[in-house]
C-alpha cells in the first residue's frame, strides 16, 4: 500500500486513515505524532519510535513533490503520480536530497510513503536494568534472540521516569504492581516491543528472550502488557518524556549521534558540566 499526502498533514491522522479497513500501517511513530507533520518528519528525516524494525524514511518514501527557492515545482520520484513505482531504475532519485535536507534545498509539499502491514501481534515489555552496560547488553539480546519481530527498543534513566511520573498526566510507573505510585527503583528502564503476524510465534520467543536476560542478571524486574490498556500505559511513559521537559522549564534539545556503548557517557558530562556552572 502506498499514501500520498500533502505536507501539512498530520502524522497520527494519516496513520488512523490507513488503518482502516485496508489494514495498514505507517512505518514511521513518533511521541509527537498528535502535532508534527509529515513533511517536516520527511524534512528532518525523522527515525523515530520503530527505526529497528523498518529503518529511516531514505526506504520508505517513494515520492516527493517539492518547490524549488526559484517557484519550480519538482516532481522527485513520482508523488504525483497515481501508483508511485516501488522500484524505479530511471535517472536520478533525487527525493534523497530533500529527505533531511530541512528545506535548505526546497519546501516538500507532498509526500508518498510505502505503507506495511498492520500487525496480528504485538507484544510490549518494560524492564528494569541495573546499569548502561545492562542496557547495551540488553540490546544486543534483544536483536539475537527477538530478530525479525524486533520492533522497539527504547531506554530512559530513573532522572526521566521521576520527571515523567511528576508532569506527565496519567502516568503509572510499569513495574508498580501495588498501583499505588511506588515501583521498583532502578538506574535505567528499557521498554522492548515485538510486532509479528503469529501471537503464539511471538511470545514463544519473548519469554525465551526474557528469561535468557533475567537469568543473566541483565534485568533486574520487567512487566509484560496483557492488553494493550497495558501496553499503552507503558508506552506513555517513554512518550511522556518530551512533554515533561516542556513542563518542568525550558528545553534545549538537540540531535547526535553516538556509539551506543558511549551514550550515555554524554548524559554524565554534560550533567557535571552543569552542575559546574551552578545550573541544575
Amino acid at each position: 500500500g502506498t499514501l500520498v499526502a500533502e505536507a501539512g498533514a498530520i502524522l497520527q491522522y494519516l496513520d488512523e486513515q490507513v488503518a482502516g479497513p485496508a489494514g495498514w500501517a505507517l512505518p514511521l511513530d513518533l511521541g509527537a505524532k498528535g502535532s508534527c507533520h509529515i513533511g517536516g518528519n520527511v524534512s528532518t528525516n525523522a527515525g523515530g519510535l520503530r527505526l529497528l524494525r523498518y529503518g529511516p524514511l531514505h526506504g520508505s518514501v517513494m515520492g516527493l513533490e517539492v518547490v524549488l527557492p526559484d517557484g519550480t515545482v519538482l516532481d522527485a520520484g513520482g508523488a504525483t503520480r497515481p501508483a508511485p513505482l516501488r522500484k524505479d531504475n530511471t535517472g536520478y532519485h533525487l527525493k534523497h536530497l530533500f529527505i533531511g535536507g530541512e528545506g535548505t534545498l526546497g519546501i516538500v509539499t507532498k509526500v508518498a510513503i510505502q505503507c506495511v502491514p498492520k500487525p496480528a501481534s504485538v507484544q510490549v515489555v518494560f524492564l528494569a536494568a541495573p546499569s548502561f552496560q545492562a542496557v547495551t547488553g540488553l540490546l544486543r539480546e534483544a536483536r539475537s534472540r527477538l530478530g525479525e519481530i524486533l520492533s522497539a527498543y527504547e531506554f530512559l534513566d530513573a532522572t526521566s521516569m521521576d520527571m515523567v511520573r511528576a508532569h506527565a498526566p496519567g502516568a503509572v510507573h510499569p513495574l508498580d504492581a501495588s498501583g499505588e505510585g511506588g515501583g521498583a527503583a532502578s538506574p535505567f528502564y528499557v521498554l522492548v516491543e515485538t510486532r509479528g503476524s503469529v501471537a503464539e510465534h511471538d511470545v514463544a520467543k519473548l519469554d525465551a528472550f526474557l528469561e535468557a536476560v533475567m537469568e543473566s542478571g541483565l534485568v533486574s524486574d520487567g512487566a509484560v502488557a496483557r492488553s494493550e490498556t497495558q501496553a499503552a500505559a507503558m508506552w506513555r511513559v517513554r512518550e511522556g518524556i518530551a512533554e515533561s521537559l516542556g513542563r518542568r522549564g525550558a528545553v534545549y534539545k538537540y540531535d547526535v549521534s553516538l556509539p551506543t556503548g558511549c551514550m550515555y557517557d554524554m548524559v554524565d558530562a554534560t550533567r557535571a558540566r552543569l552542575t559546574g556552572l551552578g545550573l541544575n
